[in-house]
């Protein structure tokens, strides 16, 4: 999952969409609707270490990641829902105990051979 090499889609990502979340129980009151979700992933550091993590909830431009404890996460970096042939070049919002916020600043559609 190199960054080169990845088909980059628009500047206007909808993490929702890609994934196939639809709206769902909404949380807190925010500027985006956030939906609950429950769904395994794969952070993947700019070193190539990859972290087992777990999105938590989903709004169109953020997520909330269920995160390893003592896991520290840096400004930039990509994830990968399983299942899904995206993948979401990231910017940490914050980052409290073992959970990280997330805003979306591209989806990339992996190619067939690596979807899965």
């Amino acid at each position: 999952m190199s960054d080169a090499t990845l088909d980059w889609g628009d500047e206007n990502p909808d993490l929702t969409a890609a994934i196939g979340v639809t709206e769902g129980k909404g949380l807190v009151d925010r500027r985006e609707e956030r939906t609950e979700a429950n769904l395994i992933a794969v952070i993947r550091l700019p070193s190539g270490e990859e972290i087992r993590c777990i999105v938590r909830d989903v709004s169109k431009s953020g997520a909330r990641l269920g995160i390893p404890r003592g896991c520290v996460l840096p400004e930039r970096f990509m994830f990968k829902v399983n299942g899904r042939s995206f993948v979401f070049r990231v910017r940490l919002a914050w980052q409290r105990d073992c959970y990280a916020g997330v805003h979306i600043e591209r989806i990339a559609r992996l190619p067939a051979s690596a979807a899965h």
